[in-house]
């Protein structure tokens, strides 16, 4: 058999498959935790649109939504660094959070751009750079933080 021709094992690709939520994810901080199933949500209605074959417009919408509810969640969390004086305390861990915040949100200004110029872009891409980041995110970066917080004595009352 001509080796060009052969076909690649189906394991070759990341496998594409949504987000499902479970106690990995879970940081401690009840307000944190809701506000990343939302995430979750709305990054696993990109993966719905694979199958559905949302319309570019679709997609657009839920980026744009995406965007936002990002911009307030990473708002909320940087009010609780904040209030708990994380920043202070560990100034290396909250620059690092906040430059990974900041670049996520240039990361998703850039491909809202791609979309409403109709740039070529590809949804299994888009799904996995978002499902990954968001995974990471949590599982690396957030989980420190509430493991340092949920330590120490809240600063607020």
């Amino acid at each position: 058999m001509d080796r060009d021709k052969e076909k690649l094992p189906d394991t070759w690709m990341p496998q594409i498959r949504p987000i499902v939520w479970n106690d990995s994810f879970v940081t401690g901080i009840q307000v944190i935790d809701d506000q990343h199933r939302i995430l979750v949500n709305i990054i696993n209605d990109v993966y719905q649109g694979l199958d559905a074959r949302y319309s570019r417009v679709s997609l657009q919408r839920i980026m744009l939504e995406l965007r936002g509810y990002v911009s307030y969640h990473f708002g909320a969390e940087e009010k609780l660094m904040s209030e708990r004086n994380f920043g202070l305390a560990h100034p290396d861990e909250y620059e690092t959070h906040l430059q990974q915040h900041r670049d996520f949100t240039e990361r998703l200004v850039k491909l809202e751009q791609l979309l409403h110029h109709n740039k070529p872009i590809y949804y299994e891409d888009l799904f996995i750079y978002l499902r990954d980041w968001l995974a990471n995110h949590i599982l690396g970066t957030d989980k420190k933080l509430a493991d340092i917080l949920n330590q120490s004595p809240s600063s607020s009352g």
